[in-house]
């Protein structure tokens, strides 16, 4: 929701908001956390917890199953390695994505999705053997961060950007 405030306020591809004073996507991204922390502080303040009270389950549930189509929606082109155009502004954004995304099925880049469900398959499968087998039930397994090391190390030696078109981070800026 961060990232459709921001993208709403600044365009994708513009670096300064020309309104009262000159903005930068960090700037919204900041005062937005900032303020939600307020909020969030003056409802324990007023010990607010009581009004969740009156939110049925089917209403949370709701909630996060919409959430949840949500990140898998946003994660899909990725996980594919296909481009679709950007709809964070439209109704039906979803429908239209996932339409979008369907157009452009025969554009799959099967590397991607190849290393994409590796990925998923060793991140579930260490959470349910780590469950099992870990012998430190206190320390939690670092699955994620053996997973990164790992593919970066294949990344960088195998060259999956320039023999597989694999998209990668390159060099990140300081700053």
């Amino acid at each position: 929701m961060i990232g459709h405030a921001r993208t709403s306020l600044l365009p994708d591809g513009s670096t300064e908001y020309k309104g009262i004073e000159n903005l930068h996507p960090v700037d919204i991204v900041a005062a937005l956390s900032f303020t939600t922390g307020i909020i969030q502080l003056i409802m324990w303040l007023f010990r607010l917890e009581f009004l969740t009270a009156y939110m049925s389950d089917a209403v949370v549930n709701g909630f996060m199953f919409g959430a949840a189509i949500h990140s898998a929606r946003s994660q899909l082109p990725a996980l594919l390695g296909i481009k679709v155009p950007n709809r964070d502004s439209e109704f039906f954004m979803i429908i239209y994505q996932l339409i979008d995304i369907c157009k452009e099925f025969d554009h799959v880049n099967w590397k991607v999705l190849l290393i994409s469900l590796t990925s998923i398959t060793f991140l579930l499968g260490s959470r349910f053997l780590s469950d099992r087998y870990w012998p430190f039930k206190k320390i939690p397994f670092p699955s994620e961060l053996i997973l990164l090391v790992s593919v970066t190390i294949f990344s960088h030696f195998l060259k999956i950007h320039e023999k597989w078109k694999v998209n990668i981070i390159n060099d990140i800026p300081t700053g």
